[in-house]
């Protein structure tokens, strides 16, 4: 980023060369006059553009580095079986059509935080995708592995759904892919559907009174 700034300090000088051009041009255009503002112009306009072109360069590696970081996980301390979830799900889904709660299959659809799919495994662990604000998606493979990782099972409804992330849910530890989106995950939903039940009692009640 210091290269961008640097270049939109230089931008700046041209600016204020083209208001010194445009200034002596008050009192009659000559040639020097004409010439600043000209000057000006073109250090604005190729300082932006490179300042333009080091940003997209500057973008692109950040968002490179968290591609290569897919497969590192952000693992939370937490007790969230599988049944208490349900019971979560079908609170919510009596007052909010985006929320699923089927057998072994619990869903929300929120546009304001996100969405998350859940499916239980064994006895209380679950396994979920989630779509949070990302510019990047998991592939199949890149889910598969982490499973393999993991060793779980990845649902054959879970496939080909481009998914920002995947979490694991396995006695008491709840892993969650990639770490890079970690505090996404948690605000979309460690603070409304996966918290205890005293908790989510009154997130529900502030969120269905919200409306």
């Amino acid at each position: 980023m210091k290269s961008v700034m640097e270049n939109m300090c230089f931008a700046g000088v041209g600016v204020l060369l083209a208001l010194l051009g445009g200034y002596f041009c008050r009192e009659g255009c000559d040639f020097k006059s004409v010439a600043l503002m000209v000057i000006g112009v073109a250090v604005v306009v190729g300082f932006s553009w490179l300042a333009y072109g080091e940003l997209k360069r500057e973008l692109r590696k950040a968002k490179g580095k968290k591609k290569q970081m897919w497969n590192k996980a952000a693992r939370l301390e937490v007790d969230l079986p599988f049944e208490m979830l349900r019971e979560n799900f079908c609170e919510l889904a009596k007052g909010d059509e985006g929320a699923l709660a089927q057998g072994e299959y619990l869903s929300w659809n929120s546009a304001g935080k996100g969405e998350i799919r859940i499916e239980k495994q064994g006895e209380s662990d679950w396994i979920a995708l989630y779509w949070v604000r990302a510019d990047w998606s998991l592939t199949d493979k890149q889910l598969g592995a982490i499973c393999a990782a993991e060793q779980v099972e990845l649902p054959s409804g879970f496939r080909k759904m481009a998914a920002h992330g995947i979490a694991i849910y396995r006695q008491g530890r709840l892993s969650v892919y990639p770490s890079a989106y970690r505090g996404d995950f948690e605000d979309a939903f460690c603070t409304t559907v996966l918290q205890p039940p005293a908790a989510f009692s009154q997130w529900l009640a502030d969120y269905l009174e919200e409306g």
